[in-house]
């Protein structure tokens, strides 16, 4: 029997990453909403379309802030 730390610590031991998100069935938008902090540290690598806004525009603030409009 293992803790669920121990099993944990295995799974990401011997799967690689995709395979456990495939594994887990998670969404893109489950990934995002579990790491807020790294999606805001590497928000530069998203290439999205908002036209003059950047992306740090959105990104001001609390996380569950929401966007004020102008």
């Amino acid at each position: 029997m293992y803790t669920l730390e121990e099993f944990m610590s295995r799974v990401a031991e011997r799967y690689d990453p995709d395979v456990i998100v495939d594994l887990l069935d998670l969404s893109s938008n489950e990934l995002i909403q579990a790491f807020p902090e790294k999606f805001i540290a590497h928000q530069h690598r998203f290439d999205l379309a908002f036209g003059a806004e950047s992306m740090d525009y959105f990104l001001v603030g609390e996380i569950d802030e929401p966007r004020e409009e102008t």
